[in-house]
C-alpha cells in the first residue's frame, strides 16, 4: 500500500516537523490515532545496549491515560516479547510474539487486558541505523484492526526509519554542540556570527549579556541586525567582514568596543578553509568576546581540579590559583591566612609537584592546562 496524498499530509509533515519536540512527535501520534480508530499509540526507542524505553505516548482518553501510567511500569517488568527479534517493517499482532504453551506469556496476555483494557493491537519495529532501533504500537480496547491498518503502518516504516536516523544525527549535533559550549562558558566566551555586511545573523546568551553590560544592545535596522557601535569601530567591523568575504585567509581583526570600560572584539573568519554554507543568511565571521574572571564558584572549581591535578592540598590549590592570577607569593599567603615565610615554603612544593621553574612557569602551567575549563 502506497501512502494518500492526504496521508502524507496528515502524517508524513507533523513526522518531519515534530522532530524537536519533547515529547516527541505529538500531533503525528494523535492524527495516527484518529486515522487508524486506535486507543493508544506508543513510540518506543531504544539503542543496542539498552532495553527499550517510551519516549512519546498519545491516549484517546485520560481515564486510559491514568490506567497505562499505573499500570505500564508492572507490565513492563514481564513483558517477554521479543522486541528485538521483530523483522524491521513487518507488522505483527501479539498473538504472533507470544507463546501460547508458556504460562507466562499467557499470564502477560491477559494481565495486560485486564489492566489496560486493550483486546487488540499491532506492532512494528523500525531500524534507522545501527544500534537504534524503534518500535510503533497501536491498540484498541474494542474492535479488530484490518489489513489497511497493517498496511498503513507498513507504509510508514521508511519514513519512520528516515526520520528516527536524521532524529539521531540532530541528538549526535546537540551533543557536540553543548560539549563545545560548556568549556566557551567556563572561560566566560560569547560568540557572535556575522554576514559579510556587518549583520550579526547569530548571537549566544552570554555575547547578549557582555555587551548590554557595556552598553551595547543589538537594534534591528531595514538592513538587519546591528550592533550600534562608534564610528571608528562600527568601520573596522564592517572592513573586516568585508575582506573576509573576499578572502577567508584573511588575517583575524581586534576590536576596541568598549568606550567608557575595554571590551574588544576578536573578528575572524567562519570558516577559514573558505568552504562555503548552504543556509542564508550566509556567517561570514565570527565574533569573540570574553568576560573578566569568573565567580568564586567558579575558583572554587578550578582550585579543585589544580588539587586533582598534581596532588595538591587545599591550602596549596589555593595559593597556586592566586599566584596564577596574578598575586605575588606575599599577598597570596595574606589572603589565604598564611604567613610570608609559610607562603614561600607552599610556594617551594608547588613547584617541586608541579615541575615548575618559577612563578612564571607556574602561571603557564596553570593556564595550558585543564583549569580554566573547569
Amino acid at each position: 500500500m502506497s501512502l494518500s496524498w492526504g496521508d502524507e499530509r496528515e502524517l508524513l509533515l507533523p513526522l518531519w516537523q515534530e522532530l524537536d519536540q519533547r515529547p516527541l512527535w505529538p500531533t503525528f501520534l494523535r492524527r495516527l490515532l484518529a486515522r487508524t480508530r486506535s486507543s493508544h499509540a506508543i513510540v518506543q526507542l531504544a539503542r543496542a545496549d539498552e532495553p527499550h524505553a517510551i519516549v512519546a505516548t498519545r491516549f484517546a482518553g485520560a481515564d486510559l491515560e491514568r490506567r497505562f501510567a499505573a499500570s505500564a511500569a508492572a507490565i513492563g517488568q514481564t513483558d517477554p516479547l521479543p522486541y528485538a527479534a521483530m523483522r524491521p517493517g513487518r507488522v505483527y499482532a501479539p498473538e504472533e510474539l507470544l507463546d501460547f504453551d508458556n504460562p507466562a506469556h499467557r499470564a502477560f496476555q491477559q494481565d495486560y487486558i485486564d489492566r489496560l483494557g486493550m483486546t487488540e493491537g499491532r506492532l512494528m519495529r523500525v531500524e534507522s541505523a545501527p544500534g537504534l532501533s524503534g518500535w510503533l504500537t497501536i491498540a484498541r480496547e474494542r474492535g479488530t484492526f484490518g489489513a489497511a491498518d497493517s498496511a498503513l503502518l507498513s507504509a510508514l516504516a521508511p519514513h519512520l526509519a528516515l526520520a528516527l536516523a536524521t532524529l539521531r544525527r540532530f541528538e549526535d549535533a546537540r551533543l557536540v554542540a553543548a560539549d563545545a559550549a560548556r568549556p566557551l562558558a567556563r572561560l566566560g566566551i560569547g560568540v557572535l556570527a556575522f554576514d559579510g555586511g556587518a549583520r550579526v545573523v547569530r548571537c549566544d546568551d552570554r555575547a547578549a549579556a557582555l555587551l548590554s553590560g557595556h552598553g551595547i544592545a543589538l537594534s534591528a535596522t531595514p538592513g538587519g541586525r546591528r550592533l550600534p557601535l562608534a564610528t571608528e569601530a562600527d568601520r573596522v567591523l564592517a572592513r573586516g567582514c568585508a575582506a573576509f568575504a573576499l578572502d577567508a585567509s584573511e588575517p583575524p581583526r581586534l576590536i576596541a568596543l568598549g568606550t567608557d570600560e575595554p571590551l574588544d572584539l576578536l573578528l575572524q573568519p567562519a570558516l577559514p578553509d573558505g568552504e562555503a554554507t548552504l543556509l542564508a543568511p550566509r556567517a561570514i565571521a565570527i565574533g569573540t568576546l570574553r568576560a573578566a574572571p569568573g565567580s568564586a564558584g567558579q575558583a572554587a572549581r578550578e582550585q579543585a581540579v589544580l588539587a586533582a591535578t598534581w596532588h595538591l592540598s587545599a591550602k596549596e590549590a589555593g595559593l597556586a590559583h592566586a599566584l596564577a592570577s596574578g598575586r605575588g607569593i606575599v599577598e597570596a599567603g595574606t589572603a589565604l591566612g598564611l604567613t610570608p615565610e609559610t607562603a614561600r615554603n607552599y610556594s617551594k612544593r608547588l613547584y617541586a609537584k608541579t615541575g615548575a621553574r618559577g612563578q612564571a612557569d607556574l602561571v603557564r602551567i596553570v593556564l595550558t592546562g585543564l583549569v580554566p575549563l573547569a
